[in-house]
């Protein structure tokens, strides 16, 4: 469908049954954040579940990873497939893993897009991390 290139970034667009699929590969930082933005918009901008292929993503800091949320809100699903550690790390320490379900695979990912089919295990929040509030100390009572 589209396809782009960029120094650092380089991405190709496809559609694949009820779904977009946005290929990316080079680095997703804030050099090239305004390339990762233009590719996720023309990805988007059709209003279907798009599959973000991230699995020749070599870096994402902050800036990629805003961009990717922003994004996120355009559609009614956004699955990440074969990400790497740098992707899984961002979107774990930002507690984003429920907005972000990530695969192993392309074909995984968009079986995940069947009906009725169940979200992966560690979509969504992590109990041990988010679960009831437990202050860290008590307070200090003088004597």
């Amino acid at each position: 469908m589209s396809a782009g290139e960029f120094p650092w970034l380089s991405w190709s667009i496809e559609a694949a049954g009820d779904a977009v699929v946005l290929s990316v590969s080079g680095a997703a930082d804030v050099e090239t954040a305004s390339v990762f933005a233009r590719a996720l918009d023309d990805a988007t901008s059709r209003g279907r579940p798009v599959i973000l292929d991230c699995a020749n993503v070599d870096r994402m800091d902050g800036t990629g990873l805003d961009v990717l949320v922003e994004y996120r809100q355009r559609v009614p699903r956004m699955l990440l497939a074969g990400p790497a550690a740098c992707i899984r790390t961002a979107v774990d320490r930002q507690f984003l893993g429920a907005f972000f379900p990530a695969y192993d695979s392309l074909d995984a990912a968009a079986a995940a897009l069947a009906p009725g089919a169940l979200p992966p295990r560690h979509a969504g929040c992590d109990r041990r991390r988010v679960g009831r509030w437990q202050p860290a100390m008590r307070r200090y009572r003088g004597r």
